[in-house]
């Protein structure tokens, strides 16, 4: 989520990302329990996943080995252990590899209030149901929309360009305030 780099299935499951997943042949289940459920709120949604999800499911040595980060498993549970974001790209400087310093700046061209409002919702989410998450992430969509880096960022996106780091308002990590 910091870095951009996509993580999607068991990757995401091995990272933490994910704290449940179903394995392929159960997905048809969940799509028709979404599909046909009364929607009646987030919470209706959240039990309709929870219900389908809570599947048991053994990870093979081969999986295992598969992860595309296992290399860097001990590296990140180091690094981002840190509770902020200046923390944790200090312990990454520490490093020195090639793959801490590319970390690095993956998280450095990202918009810093983007980044950090991300690294607060990713602290908070360990402790709050789906449909908790749900409501704090659409909030802090709703927040970001409002913002100039959600239109630099977004405009950027559509027209493939990059963004540099001094179109982000505030430019700088520092700068962000917690009420930001």
């Amino acid at each position: 989520a910091l870095t951009g780099i996509p993580l999607a299935g068991l990757d995401a499951f091995l990272a933490g990302i994910l704290t449940h997943m179903a394995p392929e042949h159960h997905y048809d289940n969940v799509i028709e329990t979404l599909e046909t459920a009364e929607y009646k709120g987030l919470q209706a949604v959240s039990h309709a996943v929870s219900d389908n999800l809570e599947v048991t499911m053994t990870i093979t040595p081969e999986m295992r080995e598969s992860f595309v980060l296992q290399d860097q498993v001990k590296t990140i549970r180091r690094c981002f252990s840190a509770p902020t974001l200046e923390g944790i790209l200090e312990k990454l400087a520490r490093e020195e590899t090639a793959w801490a310093d590319e970390t690095a700046e993956a998280i450095k061209k990202g918009s810093p209030t983007a980044q950090k409002v991300t690294l607060k919702m990713l602290q908070d989410a360990r402790f709050m149901s789906l449909e908790a998450c749900l409501q704090m992430e659409q909030r802090a969509m709703l927040g970001m929309f409002e913002t100039k880096d959600y239109q630099t960022g977004y405009q950027a996106a559509l027209q493939d360009s990059k963004v540099s780091p001094d179109q982000w308002e505030p430019r700088q990590l520092a700068d962000v305030s917690d009420n930001d």
